[in-house]
């Protein structure tokens, strides 16, 4: 009998029950394989893309919440990728850096960029580091996300 299951070692809220399986299961690594993923989409590198957005997850959080292969793969369109954004990997960087919109924007390589091209965007200003009086910083998703934002990830 083979049991082969898979588990995503950042869900920490089963912790109890990683320990009891690491004690009583063999364990192999699955890392995430950029060389899954199509080439391009409409001008855009995804075999780029995946390492270029985990280097930034690892190098602030850990290699344990780096991005799988998955978020970029069976995508038809630009389209398709732009929603994959804002529906599963921005919601999912929120969840790893409790809504730190400072860091989000770090992995998309969004600080120095210019406004159109930030995938999350300081909602008070263009300065990054001002904020209104006493407030901290609103950021929201760029309504519009480009081609050219998520190919800012990478370049």
């Amino acid at each position: 009998l083979y049991v082969i299951g898979t588990m995503n070692t950042a869900d920490r809220s089963i912790a109890l029950m990683d320990t009891a399986l690491r004690r009583r299961f063999s364990f192999k690594e699955m890392v995430a394989r950029g060389d899954l993923l199509g080439e391009g989409l409409e001008g855009i590198n995804l075999r780029a893309l995946l390492p270029a957005m985990n280097a930034q997850i690892e190098a602030l959080f850990d290699r344990d919440h780096i991005l799988g292969h998955t978020y970029l793969m069976e995508l038809s369109s630009v389209e398709e990728l732009i929603e994959r954004f804002r529906n599963q990997i921005i919601p999912l960087l929120q969840e790893y850096f409790f809504e730190d919109w400072r860091q989000i924007q770090r992995v998309f390589n969004d600080v120095d960029a210019k406004r159109e091209h930030q995938l999350i965007q300081n909602v008070d200003t263009d300065d990054p580091d001002a904020a209104p009086q006493g407030r901290k910083p609103r950021f929201r998703v760029n309504p519009e996300i480009t081609p050219a934002g998520i190919q800012k990830i990478y370049s």
